[in-house]
């Protein structure tokens, strides 16, 4: 009798001092996790054909949204499309989705690329992945694979990787152009930063890569144009330019917004660049490493939020230009170009680094702040407090009515 009291006294004391080791000391909740499979369904590829590249996240708690960038060899593949979630700038992929469905705990996005030339590519994740657990705001840890695809020519792609005309903006090509002949010569004046060319291939589907043409020094520079076939076979052009001696200015291109009549012209913004205008079959062609030719805007609604109609002038030619509404001095200047695909769309001039890009427009990731975060984790770990306290009081007065019907039944057959 005298026992089975000490022991319900002892187990009543043992239990209430977990409750209250408990209540000082939260329970610590381990982190979610998730894995993301990086998939193609043939990794051998002939050059010319596309092909899909599936992304698929598992993960083990329902996930609020989901951020990462991924890297190719854009030498070896072109980036076609991925969806509305999906987008490219410079051979790099960038997966934003800040609206995933409330409960999802797995996501599957594809992105289609097209192969360009004989090599291979590695496609993985790169940088740091964002995923968020949906009930506590917190990151999930995440493992991750890659794939690699390996292209190949084929017999029946052209191979001919001969171009078709070759134009500079300064002095003379020597001897004259012939696509058979690889290497020329040209001198220029001491005002010549960078040859300004236009170099177009026989075969539309050749591509054209220069190297060379800019930050022109004084003595001798090699300028190569490397033109690669549908088939992945390539030929060099060079032409060896002759920079002379002496100082010389050079005149620079400006932006000027298109004044209304009641407005005064706003302040110039002058590119650092020597970007030439020229006219080939009587089309306005930009000459900045690749040709591009100048395409019309037909919808207005079009032009990126932030940014108003403007002009660009080239040697004296007055072309359309978009420039941010907010800041006429900014180094970024927006035009609307076709490429030597005939893709047409907005493309980003960089006034510092004197190159043109795709423009793509930016989308923001929103994630919880360091105190919400804090806060969510605040209320995780009080919720799991009150529970496992809940669960303890419940075992302790189980086990006391056990005890206790165990002492009336001695009792009453004593």
């Amino acid at each position: 009798m005298k026992r089975l009291k000490k022991l319900q006294l002892s187990l009543m004391a043992l239990l209430f001092t977990l409750v209250v080791a408990v209540s000082y000391n939260p329970m610590i909740s381990q982190a979610s996790s998730a894995t993301v499979t990086l998939s193609v369904l043939k990794s051998d590829i002939k050059v010319g054909q596309k092909f899909s590249v599936s992304i698929v996240l598992n993960a083990s708690e329902a996930i609020s949204s989901f951020e990462t960038q991924l890297k190719y060899d854009p030498s070896v593949l072109k980036f076609v499309s991925g969806g509305s979630y999906i987008t490219e700038a410079d051979g790099v992929i960038s997966l934003l989705n800040d609206t995933v469905e409330d409960g999802t705990t797995k996501q599957k996005y594809v992105m289609q690329f097209e192969a360009l030339e004989a090599g291979s590519s590695k496609i993985q994740l790169s940088g740091k992945p964002l995923i968020y657990d949906l009930e506590n705001g917190k990151l999930m840890s995440l493992s991750s694979n890659s794939v690699t695809v390996n292209v190949g020519s084929t017999e029946s792609q052209s191979k001919n990787n001969y171009l078709k005309s070759l134009k500079i903006g300064e002095g003379t090509l020597s001897p004259a152009f012939d696509k058979n002949v690889l290497n020329y010569n040209v001198t220029v004046d001491a005002s010549c930063e960078r040859i300004i060319y236009t170099a177009i291939p026989e075969d539309t589907k050749a591509r054209v890569n220069v190297k060379g043409a800019t930050n022109l020094k004084t003595g001798t520079n090699p300028v190569t144009i490397t033109v690669t076939s549908e088939a992945g076979t390539k030929k060099v052009y060079t032409i060896v330019v002759k920079k002379e001696e002496g100082d010389a200015a050079t005149p620079e291109p400006s932006v000027s917004p298109e004044p209304s009549p009641s407005e005064t012209p706003k302040e110039e913004v002058k590119l650092e660049d020597e970007t030439k205008l020229e006219e080939i079959d009587k089309e306005q062609v930009v000459c900045i490493q690749k040709y591009y030719t100048v395409a019309k805007l037909s919808d207005e609604s079009m032009i990126p939020e932030g940014y108003e109609k403007s002009s660009l002038n080239l040697n004296g030619t007055s072309i359309p230009a978009y420039t941010l509404k907010s800041n006429l001095n900014s180094e970024f200047v927006l035009l609307y170009l076709e490429n030597q695909n005939g893709e047409k769309g907005f493309y980003q001039y960089d006034r510092q680094e004197k190159t043109v890009q795709r423009y793509q427009e930016q989308k923001v990731s929103v994630q919880p702040s360091a105190d919400e975060l804090k806060t969510e984790a605040s209320k995780s770990s009080n919720t799991n407090t009150l529970v496992f306290a809940i669960v303890s009081l419940c075992l302790i007065i189980v086990i006391l009515v056990i005890i206790s019907l165990r002492l009336f039944m001695r009792r009453k057959q004593r």
